[in-house]
């Protein structure tokens, strides 16, 4: 996924300019993650962040006309929204963890998504007909960048 690394002091914009590659049903969602460091720095929970589809960018031309558009190639803005998932350690090997859903038999909506561990991010979407307004944005350009705000309901 191309993205660049998650800083938390500062509130930028991360964009996906990718077509995901996982897709997953929507039951019994949940990960096994191998990473080095999770013997010594295991999280006790892990963010799942909504990757919103840009769907339309408003710009200003220099005479003031409103232009609106789609935003020429497919975007997708990882929000700082999302989902908590709880993290368990693997018994048998400390450097693989179990990542889900704080309740389990809870589906998470359909949509894609972002899981960040220690900072990194691995890209999946959960498949079926996506409703949830958070997964549509629309940008306004502003003289402070872009301003983004869900899409409204048709």
């Amino acid at each position: 996924m191309q993205t660049s690394p998650v800083d938390p002091r500062v509130r930028t914009v991360l964009q996906i300019k990718t077509a995901t590659k996982t897709l997953l049903p929507d039951r019994d969602l949940r990960f096994l993650v191998f990473r080095r460091e999770m013997m010594t720095s295991a999280p006790e929970r892990v963010p799942v962040r909504i990757a919103a589809r840009l769907a339309k960018v408003m710009t200003f031309d220099p005479s003031g006309k409103v232009i609106t558009a789609p935003p020429g190639e497919e975007r997708w803005v990882i929000r700082e929204t999302g989902f908590e998932f709880r993290v368990r350690p693997m018994r048998d090997n400390p450097e693989m963890i179990w990542v889900q859903p704080e309740d389990p038999s809870s589906p998470v909506p359909a949509g894609r998504y972002v899981l960040m561990i220690n900072g990194t991010p691995y890209d999946f979407t959960v498949e079926g007909p996506v409703t949830e307004p958070a997964h549509c944005l629309e940008s306004v350009g502003t003289s402070r960048g872009p301003t983004l705000y869900e899409c409204q309901p048709k």
